[in-house]
């Protein structure tokens, strides 16, 4: 789990080839012994890390393996790797639609931090106006009832305009 840990931690912290390496290394022991969610939450993280560093086809296939089956409905892991690979494939309009999705699927679970990190994703992908000023109100509402501050990627995503408002 340590490791799992420190490669979210590194891909949090703008380090997206060492989040993915510790991914990686992490994988066969979560294979072994750990909780489903957990594999899944490192696959998110591995994902991201790819698609932040520019990996499209390698962030696809693990897209692939956090699918779920098509008779169940798309949840935050897989809805925010694909909204991460649209980014970067520059399809704004599909990055924003997954963003809006996973913040959606992550509302009311363990971690609130993954629904603001969705609404950043959202917020910047997103060209109408009027949700982008409802997710930026959403934000800041988040970041205050759960105690969660801005991580300096976040800041640098969001600008200082959208920064100011979230942190009031």
């Amino acid at each position: 789990m340590a490791l799992t840990n420190l490669a979210e931690v590194a891909r949090l912290d703008g380090r997206p080839e060492e989040a993915e390496r510790l991914g990686r290394s992490a994988m066969p022991e979560l294979d072994r012994v750990g909780d489903p969610n957990h594999r899944r939450r490192l696959l998110v993280t591995i994902g991201l890390a790819l698609a932040e560093s520019g990996r499209i086809v390698e962030a696809q296939e693990i897209l692939e393996r956090l699918r779920l089956p098509e008779d169940q409905a798309p949840d935050g892991p897989a809805a925010v790797v694909e909204a991460a690979v649209a980014l970067q494939l520059g399809e704004q309009k599909r990055a924003a639609e997954c963003f809006a999705r996973a913040a959606e699927a992550y509302e009311g679970a363990h971690d609130l931090r993954d629904v603001v990190e969705a609404l950043a994703g959202f917020i910047v992908s997103t060209p109408n106006q009027e949700d982008r000023a409802a997710a930026v109100l959403r934000m800041a509402d988040l970041c205050r009832s759960g105690g969660i501050t801005l991580l300096p990627r976040e800041r640098d995503r969001l600008g200082p305009a959208i920064t100011a408002q979230v942190v009031g």
